[in-house]
């Protein structure tokens, strides 16, 4: 690399960096006293490089002066070779270079790029924000090829995807502690962390290679919008990125989701946590990212019109967050409905069109990667069994049936996303009536608009009613062992699972409400308690009576199948994993489902029917342009 980047005269000067031999000159870093500002003191910087007169003294100084040698400096940098960069009054007698810095943080960039005079190497810094600071502070003294060399630095930090990102640059000089915070996240991250180090894109074409490959790594790093809103570490991380990579990954033709829906919920969570940080004209390119001609029915109707009044009534307020007025909103609803040749003569026939021109991916038929597999997307829940019994000791016999909302795993929460909405499951829990039946244990599944859609002053905060119905396509599982004895009379636990499906034609949910069947997981019968025979009570797909889930209440709905694994259906010798007669103990009769302390399942999501998937809406504008 030194070969490529330094003149043959200056290899012999690679032992000489921070060396007293020969030097005859020192490199002093301070502080910038009236203007500790960052970006005012890069200004201010900028402005030396740019012949104003020497700053006046220092009063901090960071680190020792720096030994140094004119004839390495000025054969680098065309910077270090105007006169009056340097000064003659120093403690030693020899010329001194001062260059204002905003912080000590600054410190190691700038020592970097000094070093890289000496050796064409940026090696003395660790992680994406050092290199960074090392290229800006090179720009700043104007030494030659560094710039390139960190962003080639910065290339090998993705692509190692910070496995070896300190020895992609060298090793460590101290970066402080914003640096040691960053360094923990991908790369990738990292990157758009600093976006006040970065250079302007369109005048750096090396560094704009950068953010080519920062993309896709971006998109790499989150996947899809049901990925990133349902693991937790990704939606914290997605949470923390500046609107430059929200645009870049919502903007990629590889972000994947199940439907555009899902993509516009993942930006109104972000909107929401970010909204101070944002302007108008931010939330604009934003918003310009979302395929909104693609979005599912129940929000091309509904949300999409109400986030429409929201801004026109209130622009400037978090409600108002979506800047897409009534009549442009009532444009993108309508040429979702068009047949494919519809819309190819409606864009060519406004291709000027100004706002068509700025509508961004507004109307962008191009599908996103579909992020569902063929056989469907699971996610893992958990029930404690403390929580089970607390809520079972709350029982009171006639009364109607509670529902504990299970937590899924990766969420670290009680609801995944899914075609733009909110779904929460819960397992219903019925009172026993003395002498008569076994309790009665059964499924319901709700679904909500995303709480991010819901803040203050919005109508859909505001709306009682939501007319939307939306299909329910899943399958749930209950894990559920059974002792059964082998042939030489040994008991072991065999698996028996319980799994409810929906997906018929007409199983739809009304949003804000949900389904629930009852009586589908079989419970163990306590001694005593009369009524259905012996054993566990046998599973059936009857729908049971509305129940409350998260805040909504469950319709008896959408049909739904039961399946048992065989031998559900239990007798007489059953008992709880682990033996006992149940007693007065609630837990005993799901002693089927419990273990290590849980009980334990899946949801299992299917895909999205498949739209046709039309033309691109440019190349459709190519194809009929003069055709009237």
């Amino acid at each position: 690399m030194a070969a490529q980047h330094v003149n043959r005269h200056l290899l012999e000067a690679l032992p000489l960096f921070a060396s007293a031999k020969h030097a005859d000159c020192f490199i002093i870093f301070y502080l910038d006293a009236d203007k500790t500002d960052a970006e005012n003191t890069r200004g201010k910087r900028l402005r030396l490089a740019n012949g104003s007169a020497l700053p006046l003294p220092p009063k901090v100084v960071f680190g020792d002066p720096l030994p140094a040698h004119r004839w390495v400096l000025e054969a680098a940098s065309v910077f270090f070779q105007a006169q009056e960069r340097w000064a003659n009054n120093g403690p030693s007698g020899r010329p001194e270079l001062r260059i204002p810095l905003g912080s000590e943080d600054e410190a190691a960039g700038a020592r970097a790029a000094i070093e890289f005079a000496y050796t064409g190497r940026v090696k003395s810094v660790s992680g994406v924000r050092a290199v960074l600071e090392t290229r800006w502070q090179a720009q700043v003294l104007e030494i030659r090829d560094c710039a390139q060399v960190c962003d080639e630095a910065l290339q090998r930090i993705l692509d190692d995807d910070g496995a070896a990102a300190g020895a992609a640059a060298g090793p460590s000089s101290g970066a402080g502690g914003v640096a040691s915070t960053q360094q923990q996240q991908p790369p990738v991250l990292q990157l758009y962390a600093c976006e006040e180090l970065w250079p302007n894109p369109a005048a750096e074409p090396s560094f704009a290679a950068v953010l080519q490959q920062a993309a896709s790594k971006l998109v790499a790093h989150f996947g899809d919008a049901l990925r990133t809103i349902c693991t937790s570490s990704l939606r914290a991380q997605l949470l923390g990125l500046p609107p430059t990579g929200l645009r870049a990954l919502l903007g990629s033709n590889g972000f994947g989701s199940d439907d555009e829906a899902s993509v516009l919920a993942l930006l109104a969570t972000w909107i929401k946590r970010n909204y101070d940080d944002t302007d108008e004209q931010v939330r604009q390119q934003l918003c310009r990212t979302v395929r909104l001609a693609q979005v599912a029915t129940p929000y091309r109707d509904v949300v999409v019109p109400v986030l429409a009044t929201d801004y026109e009534i209130n622009p400037q307020r978090p409600a108002g967050w979506f800047p897409l007025g009534s009549t442009d909103a009532s444009y993108v609803t309508g040429f979702a409905k068009l047949t494919d040749p519809e819309r190819r003569r409606l864009l060519a026939c406004q291709r000027n069109d100004p706002w068509v021109i700025g509508s961004g991916r507004l109307l962008d038929l191009t599908p996103r990667p579909q992020c569902i597999p063929p056989e469907g997307l699971t996610f893992s829940w958990s029930l404690d069994q403390q929580d089970l019994l607390s809520h079972l000791q709350a029982l009171k016999p006639g009364r109607e049936p509670k529902v504990v909302q299970l937590t899924f795993d990766q969420v670290g929460g009680p609801y995944i996303l899914s075609r733009g909405f909110e779904w929460g499951l819960g397992i219903q829990l019925t009172a026993a009536a003395p002498g008569h039946r076994p309790p009665a244990a059964g499924l319901s599944l709700v679904c909500h608009l995303p709480a991010a859609f819901r803040v203050s002053g919005s109508r859909l905060r505001a709306a009682k009613r939501f007319s939307a119905c939306v299909p329910v396509d899943a399958r749930v599982t209950v894990r559920r062992w059974q002792q059964r004895r082998d042939g030489g009379g040994d008991a072991a636990a065999a698996a028996a699972d319980v799994t409810v499906s929906w997906g018929g034609a007409t199983d739809t949910v009304v949003v804000g409400f949900g389904c629930a069947l009852s009586d589908v997981l079989p419970l163990l019968q306590q001694p005593g308690e009369g009524g259905g025979g012996d054993g566990a009570t046998a599973a059936t797909s009857s729908s049971g009576a509305a129940a409350s889930g998260g805040g909504g209440s469950a319709n008896a709905a959408a049909g739904g199948s039961v399946e048992t694994d065989a031998g559900s259906g239990g007798g007489g010798g059953s008992t709880t994993v682990g033996g006992g007669d149940g007693g007065d103990d609630p837990l005993a009769a799901w002693g089927e489902y419990l273990r290590d302390g849980k009980i334990r399942g899946n949801l299992t999501i299917m895909r999205p029917p498949q739209r046709s998937a039309p033309a691109e809406a440019k190349q459709a504008t190519a194809r009929v342009v003069g055709n009237g």
